[in-house]
């Protein structure tokens, strides 16, 4: 079994090296993460592009938006949180295929409670909330010259109590494309 980890690892340190070949500094990148969850009682949409500049093949940085909408529906009630957020971020690649990533980011919740069955709306006041995610992450290669699936893991360091993060770490499978 050790040696079949150890096939996985050096097959996508391989093909990993591949991918950040095709960015080359001076470059243009975007990406992101989409995803979704749709369930009898439960909804998740997340939608975050970013756009950022690969300055040299250590260093890059860049912005995104955030959007998240959360449904959660009981037998007596249903919770609606969306989540409308920007971030900064920084990357250092010590090596072409892993990177180390701070994102600064500020985001805006907006929450209502609707009680069954009297249908009563409760909202909740909207707040600004920061966050900060630290993490790492690494490049796995799509075949393309200038782009590669992005798998990483994040945790929000200023812990604020009303955060969309939680206290659990956060896990991202995204794509960047190469300009």
């Amino acid at each position: 079994m050790q040696k079949i980890y150890l096939l996985f690892i050096f097959g996508l340190m391989a093909s990993t090296t591949q991918a950040q070949e095709g960015v080359d500094e001076g470059s243009l990148f975007f990406g992101g993460n989409f995803g979704f969850n749709i369930g009898s009682n439960t909804t998740s949409i997340n939608i975050s592009p970013q756009v950022g500049y690969r300055f040299n093949t250590t260093i890059a940085a860049g912005a995104g938006i955030n959007f998240q909408y959360n449904s959660l529906k009981s037998d007596v009630s249903r919770i609606n949180q969306t989540v409308l957020g920007l971030n900064i971020f920084g990357r250092v690649y010590p090596v072409n295929f892993l990177f180390i990533q701070a994102q600064p980011e500020f985001n805006y919740i907006m929450s209502k409670i609707k009680f069954y069955p009297s249908n009563e709306i409760i909202k909740q006041p909207n707040i600004g909330v920061p966050s900060l995610l630290l993490g790492a992450g690494g490049v796995l290669s799509s075949g393309a010259s200038n782009g590669g699936l992005i798998i990483s893991i994040f945790y929000d360091v200023l812990q604020d109590k009303n955060s969309p993060y939680g206290t659990q770490p956060i896990y991202n499978i995204g794509y960047n494309f190469g300009l």
